[in-house]
């Protein structure tokens, strides 16, 4: 990545599970290209250090356009409504 937007404004983006190990990555360059980080994961195959050293490379003008939220159940009630309406059989 490493480049932003081509109309060089930041976007405000959400990462779901993105305290684990590519997406923690994939928040470090996200962060370098100038964009805000919401970061949401259930930590339960990661770790919130992975974060903490996140911040520690992209530095401290970075570190306030990430923000970490910690759950799962929020992402899965909003995908979990429209497959049981739409595809009750999948929702077994």
């Amino acid at each position: 990545m490493g480049s932003q937007c081509a109309t060089n404004q930041t976007t405000k983006l959400l990462i779901t599970g993105g305290a684990g190990f590519i997406d923690s990555l994939t928040a470090l360059e996200l962060l370098e290209a100038g964009h805000e980080l919401q970061v949401f994961d259930d930590l339960s195959n990661s770790s919130p250090i992975a974060l903490e050293r996140v911040r520690e490379v992209a530095g401290l003008e970075a570190t306030p356009r990430l923000r970490q939220m910690e759950g799962k159940s929020v992402i899965l009630g909003i995908l979990s409504k429209p497959l049981s309406v739409h595809r009750p059989a999948s929702m077994r």
